[in-house]
């Protein structure tokens, strides 16, 4: 007979790459999203797939974009939603 194992269910919502290009855009047509798309980002049972960093970094530093990115900035807000990420992770 084999002992009962315990298991931890953790559920968590996927975040598009809109709700992250929304969350620094300083575009005042998208003032209301960008407060929507950071109140979603203060939750802690959010989960990212492995292409929205990736899709995040194209769309935020594209030329044509209202307010782009630089490169330097689009990297250190992507390992920041990876961090932010990985702590709720651990402490959930």
């Amino acid at each position: 007979m084999t002992a009962p194992t315990a298991t931890r269910s953790t559920t968590g919502r996927f975040v598009d790459t809109n709700v992250l290009l929304y969350a620094v855009s300083h575009d005042p047509e998208e003032e209301d999203k960008a407060e929507r798309a950071n109140d979603i980002l203060a939750a802690t049972d959010l989960a990212l797939s492995v292409q929205v960093p990736q899709e995040f970094y194209v769309q935020a530093t594209r030329a044509s974009r209202r307010d782009p990115l630089t490169h330097s900035q689009a990297v250190k807000l992507v390992e920041s939603f990876l961090v932010g990420l990985l702590v709720a992770a651990l402490l959930a």
